[in-house]
């Protein structure tokens, strides 16, 4: 037995069959309500963009210092790290009779290289044995002025800094 509340509406072709489906007014609502989030999604990755570029150039920074380390390590020979402030990039360098470049990373305009405390000509060097001829720092720099500091220790320890 129906209820007197319940309205149905049945099909023209087949009588049995309930015709279900969203009105105008209910496809739009959820399209604005995707649109509103969608909104709120963009404005935060742009918000929190700066700060993980920056942590993704100083992880890459330091894996590539790293790689110079285990280099001089496996070919006892002095490898290093040059970092050219001015042009905001840095170089991995074989240091034998002939220096010789080994590749170069240019870094995004979103991040710079601040400055570098304590390296000689801004290198660090790495000898056979893995340790630094000096230690020292690296300051990186994002659009936010949030830094993220690589501290590279006499034996050859490299550290990030929030």
């Amino acid at each position: 037995m129906l209820n007197k509340k319940t309205i149905f509406t049945f099909s023209k072709r087949n009588p049995h069959k309930f015709l279900t489906g969203f009105t105008l007014i209910e496809v739009l609502m959820a399209i604005s309500i995707m649109a509103i989030l969608f909104a709120v999604f963009i404005s935060s990755t742009n918000f929190f963009q700066p700060r993980a570029k920056l942590s993704s150039v100083a992880r890459d920074l330091i894996t590539d210092i790293r790689y110079a380390q285990q280099l001089a390590v496996n070919e006892q020979v002095e490898y290093g790290i040059s970092f050219l402030v001015s042009e905001n990039k840095y170089q991995l360098w074989r240091f034998s009779e002939i220096p010789q470049q080994i590749f170069e990373k240019i870094l995004s305009q979103e991040v710079q290289i601040n400055q570098v405390l304590g390296l000689t000509d801004n290198q660090v060097r790495f000898n056979a044995y893995g340790a630094v001829t000096e230690d020292g720092s690296v300051y990186l720099i994002n659009s936010k002025s949030e830094t993220k500091i690589i501290e590279i220790r006499p034996s050859g320890f490299v550290k990030l800094h929030e």
